[in-house]
């Protein structure tokens, strides 16, 4: 799938402003988690303001995914090693070709072997509650990662489908697409945008995207593969892919085997 051609001078498909197309360029997965080679938009697609102002819902994905990032080895945003730094009582990282991890169950803060302060188990949203299995002179750590719980990753999501949208379609098509209702959520927050999400092989941490489509003349969808997860994200105005898409999967699998962002979207009645 090539990139449509792109003038050098247009409007920004966030916020309609005029860019110039030395913008800076806007990774359309975040590098932290390891964006495909060439999947960028170069040509101003995204204004400044909007490349910067909206990091704070790429991080919202970064958290949720750089826990499986760094077990696959992607490299931080800078080329680094891979790390792990925004969970509170947890710190990952590589070096010397072995990875690193440290678990603070302790209330109390502690220094890891490489100096770093570790903060102790205090039972917040960024804590980890992990439990080590001994066997021998073997020891296991287990720990539940959740994806989703913060209301900003299915804003990253959307904005990643719209941005792979442009990527694919060319600006008009994309800049059309989220006027409207998909800005002011990805944004601003505002409105409601359920995601379809559907497991997948856990033991390959991959970016896939190949898959876009036209519902009913009302506008598009995207579905691609992120770190384990398959995403199906409704860009139309009324949401009427994802109502088809949720209520055909619940019609054909019941309620395992997929998701919804919110957890409760399936609710909504076609």
């Amino acid at each position: 799938m090539s990139t449509a051609n792109e003038t050098p001078s247009a409007n920004c498909i966030w916020c309609g402003t005029q860019t110039k197309g030395n913008e800076p360029p806007e990774h359309i997965v975040p590098e932290a988690i390891g964006c495909p080679e060439g999947f960028i938009l170069r040509a101003g697609e995204v204004c400044a303001a909007c490349n910067h102002g909206l990091a704070h819902v790429d991080q919202a994905l970064v958290h949720d995914l750089e826990m499986y990032a760094f077990m696959a080895g992607v490299p931080n945003r800078r080329g680094g090693p891979a790390k792990v730094s925004s969970f509170g009582n947890v710190h990952a990282e590589a070096r010397n070709g072995h990875a690193n991890f440290y678990v603070n169950m302790d209330p109390t803060p502690i220094k890891t072997t490489t100096g770093k302060r570790l903060p102790g188990f205090r039972g917040k949203e960024r804590d980890i509650k992990a439990v080590m299995h001994r066997d021998g002179q073997m020891a296991t750590i287990d720990f539940p990662l959740e994806f989703g719980r913060s209301p900003k990753v299915a804003r990253g999501l959307v904005k990643l489908a719209a941005e792979y949208l442009c990527w694919a379609m060319g600006r008009d098509v994309a800049a059309k697409a989220i006027d409207g209702p998909v800005a002011d959520f990805v944004r601003h927050g505002k409105g409601y945008r359920p995601i379809v999400l559907f497991g997948s092989d856990v033991t390959k941490y991959e970016h896939h995207f190949g898959h876009i489509g036209q519902h009913e003349n009302d506008g598009w969808w995207c579905a691609f593969r992120l770190a384990h997860f398959h995403v199906f994200v409704d860009l139309t105005t009324n949401l009427g892919a994802f109502r088809q898409t949720a209520h055909g999967l619940y019609e054909t699998m019941g309620p395992t085997g997929w998701t919804t962002l919110p957890l409760d979207a399936v609710s909504i009645k076609r």
